[in-house]
């Protein structure tokens, strides 16, 4: 399929939707535009299995000092406050 027509194809797709609706409508839509799947439920089922695949990880964050502008005005936030705020500890 020519790239115009894969354009074409996509634009129901992705129109007019936001977040993970619009995520997995992208990746339904691309699978059957470029032909590797033949109906919507075969392209959301090779998705799923895509998305299923993804494992979240462990965020690691050490904070010394945080500068955050607030209001246009800097405020530093020592680790000690941010550790209470977060309930974290080093």
């Amino acid at each position: 399929m020519a790239r115009e027509e894969y354009n074409k194809c996509m634009i129901p797709w992705i129109k007019g939707k936001e977040g993970l609706d619009r995520r997995m409508s992208f990746c339904a839509g691309a699978k059957i535009c470029s032909g590797k799947a033949k109906t919507l439920d075969e392209a959301k089922s090779i998705c799923n299995e895509r998305f299923t695949k993804k494992k979240a990880e462990d965020v690691r964050l050490t904070v010394d000092d945080l500068k955050v502008k607030l209001d246009g005005k800097e405020v530093i936030i020592s680790a000690d406050v941010f550790n209470k705020l977060c309930g974290c500890k080093r």
